[in-house]
């Protein structure tokens, strides 16, 4: 996936809030950023990535809750597919919250730059 200025920002917001996996987190935020609501099965062959890896970073992204996950019954026989979709405010909740942090360490290195 190409990292234009839109996955440049959710990959600066990502490493501020210390997701594992950053790299694969930010590409599946950026590709839903664009879609309503995806499988993982079909995250997988988007990014052509394995399903374990990708499960593992949308359960991650779901515990901080960053994802919402839901489960869309197969039709007929099979397991129920596990759905995936971006969770806008809680990214902006997050994101103040980094501002926040960053502008902390920032008066604080000020201060020390003074004392040395």
């Amino acid at each position: 996936m190409e990292f234009n200025d839109e996955n440049k920002s959710i990959k600066s917001l990502i490493q501020c809030i210390s997701v594992p996996d950053y790299e694969l987190a930010v590409q599946i935020l950026g590709y839903l950023m664009d879609k309503k609501e995806l499988s993982v099965r079909d995250l997988t062959k988007e990014l052509n990535v394995s399903y374990p890896l990708v499960l593992r970073v949308v359960n991650d992204l779901a515990g901080i809750g960053v994802l919402e996950t839901s489960k869309l019954k197969a039709e007929g026989r099979g397991r129920p597919r596990k759905l995936v979709k971006i969770n806008i405010e809680k990214l902006l909740e997050m994101l103040n919250e980094c501002r926040k942090n960053l502008d902390d360490a920032e008066s604080l290195l000020r201060k020390k730059r003074y004392m040395i």
